[in-house]
């Protein structure tokens, strides 16, 4: 009875009740709020144990020994009266739970054990303890009475302990402290049926606020509600210092809105900068507009890669021109806004100038034939919208663009009026325009359409429209031309212009009275740009003719940039070729001179035999191919001892058989370079490497080639290879004459060459003596003169060590 009573009582606060009896080894659970379903019966403690641990909660640790199975026994064999220990679990829902036990002896047999969940208390304490490296305050709230107590706070508080209510504080706190922020919206946030409210639907709560602190700085807090446990009797308010996510935050913004703003191409400010920064503000200072000129043909002809360079170049030669302060803006594809402040009209008016003389001469790296040039557009600012002035800047930069690389300022308008551009155009030289027709009526028409514009010539038949073609020449901007005409009709004037090389140059208009579809189509057929049907308009006509010209001045521009580019590509592989040449020469002991007669007089040759009909049908690229190729012809000696290579006398049979070899030893140096293998240049100097000792009646070296069998690259360099060698002056020999040197060849002492090629070494030779026709094209030519009277030097120098010694 005494022990009913004392478990009874036992209830009132313990939330656990066993009683283990020593006698018989088994539990009885007269209580336990973690396992209900175990109430009121006697277990083995091994079934306890197994029990609770798998169906209802566990220890934290699981491999440690059991509480139930392994300890309490042991603890009961001490025979301690009275024992108190903490045990922890973790339920199968993760929530952690603390109990402190007490175990106390009963009677004889007998011992209860007792337990109090302090979970609550514990977990509060273990969670202040963990936030207080991030937290500087956690309040706890009780509902009920609306007053808080300070649990922990990073400042200090001496009665924290003390009671508070909630809402006052916060609302003193807020007015206080926070900085620039709609204070009553913030208290109304703040407020605890607002807290209350808010979390009825979510597990937290957060207000961000902006305080002020003591030494003036700003800092950025999380103000953070949650309910402390299920019961929703008390909140936990906590408050985190965010100020350095913030300021990372902010950095990061100001950071990517900086990138927004920067043209990724030309590293300035981009139109979204203009939009967000510019459009609509009233700005003071100066407004201009620049606009590269000719863009789109560039691209076209260079491709976008070259615009982009264009672009990145303009944007450089700007930038290294502005002052601080003034800002550089891509406002579209080719189009730049400068905004300038602080700046009297000459020296902006000056600074554009200076602009306008850097751009022009500015040099576009990966493209030295590219000539830039800018139209500017540029206006005085005083107050009025960004919208307005840009507006302005650019009908003047339109203006400026119609005449090309000119500034206009409202100086400029002022000096010249609204006409002043149309005055500059009609101060340069006028194009030239040539009308061809019988009838003096249809002439008069175009001519009076034109003169204001344009100098005007005129042709009444064919033959004066070809008499003034060839006089005047490319100078001639464009040719209106009339199909019926007596003697020689527009057809026939095509087909001439044609076969002359002038339709390149020169563009043509056909004005006719005809419709048919024929004449019409074999009229562009024979080279016309146009055609236009007579009774004609005005408009029409003088559009469709400045339309031409304007597009033939493009495509002639672009034409001569091309032709730079082509200059310094073949300005550079002749510096390529001619160096590899030097060193080809320094390893094999022949001066450099040596190559470029070869060189040289391939091209003469080539020239000559050009001029014999039926003869390999060589074109002019296959005689540069050859002429440039001639230099690797002895690249093979690089592989030869230079105890032969370099020997003074002449060689032995045995040195000779390895001379030879440098034949095949170029072949196949050319030949490994694999990944050029279908380059014409070197497969053509890969032919000459190998068979340019190859002699016309097989006697040659090294496969026995007879005839025209042997390519006629090397038939080429070979007998110019033998002409220089037998006319250079060696150490061991002296340098025979010209005349010595033919007569040599043609009694087949040097081995026997192509009748041919022979008669065009007498024809080149012959010329040369006698100062006539001759000259190789400049673009055959590797060294600084050629083959002549006045620079024989260059036929000085070779090498005679082709035979062996008799």
């Amino acid at each position: 009875m005494e022990k009913l009573q004392l478990i009874h009582s036992l209830k009132h606060w313990c939330d656990l009740i066993w009683e283990y009896n020593q006698a018989i080894e088994k539990i009885y659970v007269y209580r336990d709020k973690l396992a209900i379903k175990l109430e009121n019966n006697w277990y083995d403690p091994a079934e306890l144990d197994r029990i609770v641990r798998q169906e209802y909660h566990f220890e934290i640790n699981r491999s440690s020994s059991s509480f139930i199975a392994d300890s309490l026994p042991k603890m009961v064999q001490k025979n301690t009266r009275l024992k108190e220990f903490d045990l922890w679990f973790c339920q199968n829902n993760s929530d952690l739970i603390w109990y402190n036990m007490r175990m106390e002896k009963l009677d004889q047999d007998s011992w209860i054990i007792t337990g109090y969940n302090k979970s609550t208390e514990i977990k509060e304490r273990s969670m202040y303890r963990a936030l207080r490296n991030s937290f500087e305050s956690i309040l706890s709230t009780d509902v009920k009475t609306r007053r808080y107590l300070v649990s922990y706070s990073i400042f200090p508080v001496p009665d924290r302990l003390q009671e508070y209510d909630y809402d006052s504080s916060v609302s003193d706190y807020v007015r206080k402290y926070v900085y620039d922020e709609d204070k009553e919206q913030i208290i109304r946030a703040l407020s605890l049926d607002t807290v209350m409210e808010k979390l009825r639907t979510q597990e937290d709560y957060s207000v961000f606020i902006t305080v002020r602190q003591r030494d003036g700085s700003l800092s950025y807090k999380r103000v953070i509600h949650n309910y402390y446990d299920d019961t929703h009797q008390r909140i936990t308010t906590s408050r985190l210092d965010i100020s350095a996510i913030v300021n990372r935050y902010e950095a990061k913004i100001a950071e990517i809105r900086q990138e927004n703003s920067i043209d990724a191409l030309t590293g300035v400010y981009n139109r979204n900068y203009y939009e967000k920064n510019i459009r609509g503000a009233s700005l003071q200072g100066f407004v201009a507009m620049l606009d590269l000129d000719n863009l789109k043909l560039c691209n076209d002809h260079f491709g976008h890669g070259a615009g982009d360079s264009v672009l990145k170049k303009l944007a450089e030669v700007i930038k290294a021109e502005l002052r601080s302060g003034d800002k550089l803006i891509r406002f579209g594809g080719d189009e730049f806004l400068l905004l300038a402040q602080d700046c009297p009209d000459d020296e902006f008016e000056q600074l554009l100038l200076r602009i306008q003389t850097k751009v022009s001469e500015a040099a576009v790296p990966g493209f030295p034939g590219l000539s830039l040039s800018v139209s500017i557009g540029g206006t005085r600012v005083a107050g009025s919208s960004s919208s307005e002035a840009v507006m302005r800047a650019d009908q003047m930069m339109y203006m400026a663009k119609s005449h090309k690389n000119l500034v206009v300022t409202d100086r400029f308008m002022l000096q010249n009026g609204k006409d002043g551009i149309e005055r500059l155009k009609k101060e340069q030289v006028l194009q030239q325009i040539l009308i061809v027709d019988d009838s003096d009526m249809n002439r008069a028409m175009l001519r009076e359409i034109l003169k204001d514009n344009y100098s005007i010539l005129e042709a009444g038949n064919g033959a004066e429209c070809l008499s003034c073609v060839k006089h005047m020449g490319s100078s001639l901007s464009l040719i209106l031309l009339d199909l019926n005409m007596p003697e020689m009709d527009g057809f026939e004037v095509l087909a001439e212009l044609s076969r002359l090389g002038y339709m390149d140059d020169i563009p043509v208009i056909i004005i006719s009275g005809t419709d048919s579809t024929a004449d019409i189509c074999r009229a562009y057929d024979l080279g016309a740009t146009d055609y236009i049907h007579r009774p004609f308009n005005t408009q029409v006509i003088y559009r469709r003719v400045s339309n031409t010209i304007t597009l033939m001045a493009k495509q002639r521009r672009m034409a001569e940039l091309v032709n730079r580019q082509i200059d310094r590509a073949t300005k550079q592989q002749e510096l390529m070729v001619d160096f590899l040449s030097r060193i080809i020469g320094y390893r094999s002991g022949e001066s450099n001179p040596h190559f470029a007669n070869i060189s040289t007089l391939s091209a003469l040759l080539l020239q000559a035999l050009q001029k014999r009909k039926n003869h390999y049908g060589l074109t002019e690229h296959d005689c540069q191919l050859i002429a440039t190729a001639a230099v690797f012809h002895d690249v093979g000696k690089i592989g030869i001892p230079e105890s032969i290579l370099l020997k003074p006398g002449k060689l032995t049979a045995k040195e000779f058989e390895v001379m030879k070899t440098h034949t095949l030893i170029g072949d196949n140096l050319i030949k490994s370079l694999e990944i050029y293998h279908d380059e014409p240049l070197l497969q053509m100097a890969a032919q000459i490497c190998r068979w340019h000792h190859e002699r016309y009646d097989g006697g040659g070296y090294p496969d026995g080639l007879k005839g025209e069998e042997i390519p006629i690259c090397a038939q080429v360099v070979s007998i110019a290879d033998v002409y220089d060698a037998l006319t250079s002056a060696r150490p061991y020999k002296p340098a025979f004459s010209s005349e010595k040197a033919i007569q040599m060849i043609l009694n087949g002492e040097c081995g026997v060459f192509n009748p041919v090629l022979v008669d065009c070494l007498l024809e080149v030779v012959s010329q040369q003596k006698t100062g006539k026709e001759g000259t190789p094209p400049e673009k055959f030519i590797h060294s600084p003169g050629w083959f002549g009277p006045k620079h024989s030097h260059l036929f000085g120098l070779g090498d005679v060590r082709k035979e062996p010694p008799v």
